[in-house]
């Protein structure tokens, strides 16, 4: 396994603390710029992302999340929405092996 995906596939799981799903399975599904796992709850299956880029800061990925949100109760397209964790954010930010990584998780 690449090097750079245990800490994300760590990064993922300390992730997951922070939503409200009581049982979870990861599964990576690719490692490019950002790392994707699908991640298997008891309420349905979700995207999680480990974003990696150097352009992928917190702002951006909340305004992002915030521009999807809207589209999707604005019309009749399916999009992916995104998930609120615990603190009522699109993104977590999360740290394993003294590395801290923006997250946020996808229907």
């Amino acid at each position: 396994m690449n090097q750079q995906i245990i800490p994300n596939i760590e990064i993922a799981y300390n992730a997951i603390q922070q939503y409200d799903f009581k049982s979870t399975k990861l599964e990576l599904i690719k490692h490019l710029e950002n790392t994707t796992f699908k991640l298997s709850t008891e309420r349905s299956n979700f995207l999680l992302w480990v974003y990696c880029g150097l352009h992928n800061t917190v702002q951006n990925i909340e305004s992002e999340a915030k521009i999807i949100e809207y589209l999707s109760n604005c019309n009749n397209y399916t999009y992916q929405k995104p998930i609120y964790n615990r603190y009522h954010s699109f993104v977590s930010i999360v740290e394993a092996s003294g590395i801290s990584k923006p997250v946020s998780i996808l229907s």
